[in-house]
């Protein structure tokens, strides 16, 4: 479901925000620690009682409960580990949006979380420093499922072409600080959007030909 620009800028500045707030410097993000350190507790339904389980009944993937004592997250630790990485930033995302599950605003919310989760387990801006380091593949570096790996591929592919017209937006460059580009860094960081912009137009022109 295609979301207002808007939208999408907002849920990129909370994530901007979340990375200065709580000192993110390192990649691939760790769902469960950053859960910890906005105070949300991350429990694994293998964990649940019997009870708990009756309760709560088969879960697909997680689901997140938000409450003025304690947000929590309960995910199913039986799938691959990537995809419970996924799960724990997509829920973390229902929760920092301030999702209630209204039924009515479901596919909405469904969205904005699953954007949430796809950008701040592979933002652009760290995708293109990832590749300035000569990192490991995309989906290893930032610890992605397939799905996630192709969205964060395409994404950055229309990052580098509205950076290089529109130059960084305040959202990279407060994501980028964070990880040490700043001043001449940065500075020589921005020279190479327009450099690996070039090349990428180069190298469609020779694959078409």
């Amino acid at each position: 479901m295609r979301l207002p620009d808007e939208t999408y800028e907002y849920i990129k500045g909370e994530i901007a925000d979340i990375f200065k707030r709580l000192n993110i410097c390192q990649y691939p993000i760790d769902g469960r620690r950053l859960a910890d350190k906005m105070g949300i507790a991350v429990v694994a339904y293998s964990s649940l009682s019997h009870d708990e389980m009756e309760s709560v009944g088969k879960i697909q993937d997680g689901y997140c409960v938000g409450s003025i004592n304690q947000d929590f997250i309960v995910f199913d630790d039986a799938c691959d580990p990537r995809r419970q990485e996924m799960t724990i930033r997509h829920e973390i995302g229902h929760l920092v949006l301030g999702h209630d599950g209204n039924e009515r605003n479901i596919m909405i919310q469904e969205s904005e979380a699953k954007f949430f989760g796809k950008y701040l387990g592979a933002p652009p801006p760290l995708v293109h420093l990832a590749m300035l380091r000569h990192d490991c593949p995309l989906k290893e570096a930032f610890f992605l499922t397939n799905e996630a790996a192709r969205f964060a591929g395409k994404y950055y592919f229309s990052w580098i072409f509205n950076a290089s017209r529109n130059g960084l937006s305040a959202n990279d460059v407060l994501i980028l600080n964070q990880f040490g580009i700043k001043g001449r860094r940065l500075a020589r960081y921005e020279r190479t959007i327009e450099e690996v912009k070039d090349h990428i137009i180069q190298k469609t022109k020779h694959s078409s030909n």
